[in-house]
């Protein structure tokens, strides 16, 4: 017994055994990789893990995109009301600008008045200290320059008033079709997200 504990006593059963032991091993090892418990369900499993992946990466490039259209929207928008503003300012400084030179001009022509009128009597003194008869009584007269007053069209031009309420009626509205897009961009994503909701126990994001 000592010397044979297993019991084998001649070849063919050391043969067996030995073959047994090789199919106990490959079992083991069979056992111990195994991935898949229930024969068959592993790749089931593996391409709905893979499916759920593709669905949660594309919700969110859904919602990326969406959140980009919302985005972009609202920089146009706020670029038009900084332009908005900006044409009013230019607006107030091209009123402004023709009223100075309106202005300038008027002072221009009595400036020429003033000249005219100051050569008019360096000529009429030297006339009258060259003369031999009465001056002439319009030489007491001073010269009058013809004004020439600047027609203004005002057919459909704003008044500051006027434009400063458009102005502020466009915004009104542009901040409102903001709002609007921004409700429209969360009802989508919402939207989204409510396909979560059939089976919230399966989705992971």
């Amino acid at each position: 017994m000592l010397a044979n504990p297993a019991g084998l006593m001649d070849v063919k059963s050391w043969l067996l055994f030995a073959i047994g032991l090789m199919f106990s091993i490959f079992a083991f090892i069979d056992g111990w990789f195994v991935l898949d418990p229930y024969p068959g369900y592993a790749g089931v499993e593996n391409r709905l893990v893979a499916r759920r992946e593709d669905y949660i990466d594309r919700k969110k490039e859904l919602i990326e995109a969406l959140q980009e259209v919302r985005d972009e929207h609202n920089e146009k928008v706020e670029d038009i009301v900084k332009r908005l503003g900006s044409r009013r300012r230019e607006h107030r400084a091209i009123v402004d600008n023709r009223a100075r030179q309106l202005t300038l001009f008027a002072q221009h022509q009595d400036q020429l008045e003033r000249a005219c009128n100051q050569l008019l009597s360096k000529y009429r003194e030297a006339n009258i200290q060259a003369r031999t008869e009465p001056a002439p009584k319009h030489f007491a007269s001073p010269y009058k320059l013809e004004r020439i007053k600047p027609e203004i069209a005002v057919d459909g031009e704003w008044s500051e008033k006027d434009l400063g309420a458009s102005i502020r009626d466009a915004q009104e509205e542009l901040n409102a079709q903001v709002r609007l897009i921004g409700q429209e961009c969360e009802r989508g994503i919402e939207q989204y997200r409510d396909l979560d909701k059939l089976h919230p126990d399966s989705v992971n994001g």
